[in-house]
């Protein structure tokens, strides 16, 4: 189930900017003169099924407040979208489980009020 959503969604964070490659880490000069070492790796597919999953850490051990992880808003929005789309789901699949999709639309609007609340 995870696999097919988190294609487009690590498609969408690579054509954003977050890596996905299998380099090994980079070590450049900066301006100043100094050595520093990027990381390198297949983080866009990675932080894909880690939104999707709800699952912490990420690629780097920052969650997704690395740059690489998350380099734009709209990468932002769409994890932060990701968190909620299967808690979500499941409160529409309880409606159509139920026989009354009434209930799955109070299940969700019930949390949406514990989410604004809290």
């Amino acid at each position: 189930v995870l696999l097919p959503i988190a294609l487009p969604i690590a498609l969408f964070f690579v054509s954003q900017g977050t890596l996905q490659n299998f380099l090994p880490y980079l070590h450049v000069t900066t301006l100043e003169g100094a050595q520093q070492t990027l990381p390198m790796g297949p983080v866009a597919s990675q932080e894909a099924i880690k939104m999707l999953g709800t699952n912490g850490g990420g690629f780097f051990g920052a969650n997704s407040a690395h740059p690489f992880e998350n380099p734009t808003v709209l990468t932002n929005f769409v994890q932060m979208l990701a968190i909620f789309l299967i808690p979500c789901a499941l409160c529409f699949s309880f409606g159509q489980l139920a026989g009354e999709n009434r209930q799955g639309h109070a299940l969700i609007w019930a949390m949406a009020l514990i989410f604004v609340v809290a």
